[in-house]
């Protein structure tokens, strides 16, 4: 069976509370639909793209090695003041809708699909992947493990003293 994750994007620059409404409609037809799973991140802009041109305008982004770090944040559990570009909800407030949405999609997707929850555990307990989404995450942990102990190892090949 493939399994179907949606990833969603909340806090771009015009945003508001209607907007995200309309997000919160749509999840709850991807619950009754079927859809596996979904994830919320938070807008950041990329350069060379229009709104990262208009915020630029605005002197709200820049090249500076700080602001290259934001990907890193639009997965973040909750949203950092610095990191909001959303004119019209706050990074609390964003936050809040990230959690509302993830909620109503499940929510939605046990009550349309009630033996999905034991399914969810059942694979847990037998060790089996639910998604691509979480699979990827456990092929990244294990890319950063793999190169932390080559680097150790290098390290105490190259420079034994480093470590007495």
């Amino acid at each position: 069976k493939l399994n179907v994750t949606i990833f969603i994007v909340i806090g771009f620059p015009h945003d508001n509370a209607d907007d995200l409404q309309e997000t919160r409609k749509m999840v709850r037809q991807l619950g009754r639909m079927g859809i596996d799973d979904i994830a919320v991140g938070f807008f950041f802009p990329i350069p060379n793209t229009q709104l990262y041109s208009e915020l630029m305008a605005k002197g709200r982004v820049s090249l500076a090695d700080e602001f290259l770090l934001t990907p890193i944040f639009a997965n973040e559990e909750r949203l950092l003041p610095e990191n909001n570009y959303c004119e019209g909800l706050d990074a609390r407030q964003l936050t809040r809708w990230k959690y509302r949405l993830l909620a109503t999609f499940y929510f939605t997707s046990f009550v349309h699909h009630p033996l999905r929850p034991f399914r969810i555990m059942w694979n847990a307990l037998r060790g089996v992947e639910l998604n691509a989404v979480k699979a990827g995450s456990l092929h990244i942990g294990n890319c950063i493990r793999k190169t932390h102990n080559d680097l150790l190892d290098f390290i105490q090949r190259e420079r034994p003293d480093w470590f007495l």
